[in-house]
């Protein structure tokens, strides 16, 4: 089922016009969901709303800054986990 739905997905995108294409949700976006816990698409959220909200208001700005700040939270994040697994092993 999730197999013909992505591929559902993947021909609207594809297909629809141009003003309909807003509203077909990716199916790349809707498989990762799908694949990680709720808390980390929960998480993605915020820093998601922040890159719009750059995009909008300096569009210029949004390559050279979204993306490495993005990348820095992401390696961050992992390299807690490790930090915290790290500690909880020593003790």
């Amino acid at each position: 089922m999730a197999l013909v739905a992505g591929a559902v997905l993947a021909l609207l995108e594809r297909f629809l016009p141009r003003k309909l294409r807003a509203f077909v949700p990716s199916p790349t976006a809707v498989g990762v969901a799908f694949t990680i816990p709720f808390a980390n698409s929960l998480a993605f959220f915020p820093g998601a709303l922040a890159a719009e909200v750059v995009r909008r208001r300096r569009p210029a700005e949004v390559d050279a800054t979204v993306t490495p700040i993005a990348s820095g939270f992401i390696a961050g994040e992992s390299l807690m986990g490790v930090f915290i697994a790290i500690a909880i092993l020593a003790r």
